[in-house]
């Protein structure tokens, strides 16, 4: 772009030289010593300013639109400022706008007044790329068949012990030795239903676990207050109707989740399952996702932004990747409304669902996943910043064996580092891409074969803390973990049907199937404890006891189950089990083991129990407020007169009762009655009656008369 700009500007060396001879370098973006963005420097020409079409966009206002323009050839890096306003400065040193300047590798540039700052880095040589190339090409190519001889080379390495020659036993000591925590698992309790447990979740500190099955059904754990049987103390329902849970999310601080279903409005739940916040519903007549405050059909991913405790992400059918502020706006019904909506398009820029979506670990950097097999990344902005096109794009990244337009891809997920960007697909494949190379034109880093989820599994992977391994499950009940640096395949682990919780009954409705699906993994990096979830509705933690820190499900595997001793305590009660009898009886037990223990001498006793002192009568603990002792209170008890509060009012009423009635003349309206009643004549209708009619006599008088009315009333 910006091709007839700069055409006839060309660093020493030449066009040709430029063209043929192109090395790849790091573009290091800076701000204040921290590394703010890497970009590969992978083109011809890179232009630099603030316009949207150049190759690296810097929003600042004293860069010009087309700032300046960088090359990278055989004869060193050289840069050129376009006739900017505010100039540019390499190790402080202002360049000019007439010739090239070479820059030395590591060289800090500077454009205009931003605080961004450039730093180029030295990347592979072009015939070592091409060569890198190459053999991962080929590595791609002859990877199905040296599968078998990789595995059997990995297990032959590990000294097994005598009587076991192959077999988990040996996979798991080789694992233990890798320091993946799989040697022992252990079964959730009250998840084994026959649904699929599609998603599941884990906070920061690793103390709660949330699960969601394709039922629409929530169960919370906590680990910190379970025993042996390791059962869930809240089961909620997601959403009204039988939506199927498809992400779960906690916050970065552990105190909330959000939670994703099949519908169009995800929620906020608190860590004890209170419903907090939900979402609006976007108006479905409104053709621009961009104008909705909301998502208006399906949602089919989500997560918590990390960093930020209020601020979160879902993506959906519609065709657009939501990011809500919890301390938003709300409408109506305190429905949480979407200020920011990122619309995702296909090649033909339509309109394309969002099947997946992810935050990289410093959540400056959302990727997302389209129908057509594309994988679409944004840099996170301010609100008002129009997410029209992504800054990187894959176009099929992966291609269906019979859906031409691409495969559907279930998860993505960012490493550790943020440098590469994982992605698992229904064409039963999981590719891994180098971010800092060229992600729109270069090849996978790794593209491994894993057996394809299940229609109601929403199937992912997961990272190790170090970024070194990947871990993910397949429809066999085997645990795939992949090594990124030797390109293998480590070991595939069976999950057994053995367990090392303390079981309930079961009912056989309620039987699972010996080798369930796995789909869904989380390796949690402070517990070093992998969660898995099944399609039979199963939940299992694999541990180490080396490896694993002694928390999340070793607390609660080191805990009594004697059901004595939970009568006694308080804790949370399943839905299932929640009867008035059992607490009545609870509450017995308790109330007999109390007064047995003392408790009803403590109460007795007024100093222990700290009763407060009962009204004295006269002469107790030596007090003589309560009589007369002495001459003085006996005179005044008879000179002053008797308090109201002890006299009874019904008696004073009495004592009048037998007396004579009187009329009674204490006033001066009644001087001269000498003690007889003096009563008005007429009451107040007789009273008003009379004046109208003196009223009426008046009118009727002669002197008001005419002459004329006069001769007619003779007449």
């Amino acid at each position: 772009m910006f091709t007839a700009h700069i055409s006839s500007l060309y660093p020493p060396g030449g066009r040709a030289v430029l063209q043929e001879i192109m090395t790849r370098g790091i573009l290091r973006v800076e701000k204040k010593g921290t590394v703010v963005d890497e970009v590969a420097v992978d083109k011809t020409v890179i232009v630099i300013g603030r316009d949207d079409q150049c190759d690296l966009v810097m929003a600042h206002s004293s860069v010009s639109r087309r700032h300046v323009v960088l090359t990278l050839n055989d004869n060193g890096i050289f840069l050129k400022d376009l006739d900017s306003i505010y100039g540019t400065t390499v190790d402080g040193i202002k360049v000019t706008t007439d010739d090239w300047t070479k820059i030395e590798y590591g060289a800090l540039i500077r454009l205009g007044h931003s605080t961004r700052s450039l730093r180029v880095l030295p990347g592979l040589d072009s015939r070592e790329q091409c060569e890198y190339e190459i053999a991962e090409k080929q590595l791609i190519e002859e990877e199905p068949k040296q599968e078998v001889d990789v595995e059997r080379r990995i297990l032959e390495s590990v000294p097994l012990p005598e009587d076991e020659e192959e077999g988990p036993p040996g996979v798991r000591k080789m694992a233990t030795e890798l320091c993946i925590p799989v040697t022992k698992e252990v079964l959730l309790g009250g998840t084994i239903s026959g649904k699929c447990l599609s998603v599941l979740a884990l906070d920061c500190s690793g103390t709660r676990l949330a699960t969601g099955t394709a039922t629409g059904i929530i169960k919370l754990y906590d680990f910190g207050g379970m025993d042996g049987r390791m059962l869930p103390f809240r089961e909620l329902a997601a959403d009204e109707g039988s939506h199927a849970v498809v992400a779960l999310s906690f916050s970065p601080s552990g105190d909330r989740f959000l939670s994703c279903v099949t519908g169009p409005q995800p929620q906020i739940f608190d860590r004890d399952g209170r419903q907090l916040l939900r979402f609006n519903r976007g108006d479905p007549y409104v053709r621009d996702v961009a104008h909705t405050t909301g998502h208006t059909t399906s949602v089919t991913g989500g997560a918590w932004q990390p960093n930020q405790n209020y601020r979160c992400a879902s993506c959906g059918i519609d065709g657009s990747v939501r990011l809500w502020d919890l301390c938003g706006k709300t409408g109506l019904r305190d429905w949480l409304l979407c200020e920011t909506a990122i619309r995702v398009r296909d090649s033909s820029s339509r309109k394309a669902a969002a099947t997946a979506m992810t935050f990289s670990a410093d959540g400056g950097t959302i990727c997302a996943s389209a129908s057509d097999g594309s994988l679409q990344l944004w840099r996170i902005r301010g609100r008002a910043h129009n997410y029209f096109r992504p800054d990187s794009l894959r176009r099929h990244a992966h291609t269906g064996n019979t859906n031409a337009a691409g495969s559907v891809i279930s998860c993505v997920a960012f490493s550790p580092d943020g440098h590469i960007l994982g992605s698992r697909a229904d064409d039963g494949r999981l590719k891994l891409w180098d971010l800092r190379r060229g992600f729109s034109t270069s090849e996978p880093l790794l593209n491994l074969p894993v057996l394809s989820h299940r229609a109601q599994a929403k199937s992912n992977f997961t990272f190790s803390p170090d970024g070194q391994y990947i871990i993910a499950g397949s429809d066999d009940g085997n645990l795939e973990c992949f090594d990124i640096m030797k390109r293998c395949r480590l070991f595939s682990l069976p999950l057994t049907t053995e367990s090392h919780a303390i079981k309930e009954p079961v009912r056989p409705s309620q039987k699972a199937s010996a080798l369930p699906g796995v789909s869904y993994v989380e390796w949690h990096p402070r517990l070093q404890q992998i969660v898995c979830a099944c399609t039979n509705g199963s939940a299992r933690i694999l541990y180490d006891i080396d490896i694993s820190t002694p928390k999340g499900a070793l607390l609660a595997l080191g805990r009594d189950n004697n059901k004595a001793k939970r009568k006694r305590t308080t804790g949370y009660a399943h839905s299932a089990d929640f009867n008035m009898a059992a607490i009545v009886d609870d509450f017995d037990i308790r109330a007999n083991h109390l007064h047995s223990t003392g408790y009803a001498k403590t109460r007795t006793d007024a100093k222990r129990s700290r009763l407060p002192d009962l009204p004295l009568d006269q002469g107790q603990q030596g007090r003589t407020t309560g009589a007369k002792s002495t001459l003085s209170q006996f005179w005044l008890d008879r000179q002053l007169p008797e308090n109201i509060r002890n006299t009874d009012p019904r008696e004073a009423l009495l004592q009048y009762a037998d007396q004579p009635s009187t009329f009674r003349t204490e006033t001066t309206a009644y001087l001269n009655a000498k003690g007889q009643p003096i009563l008005d004549r007429e009451t107040l209708e007789e009273a008003e009656k009379n004046y109208l009619n003196r009223q009426a006599a008046l009118l009727n008088r002669a002197v008001f008369r005419t002459e004329a009315e006069e001769e007619i009333e003779k007449k």
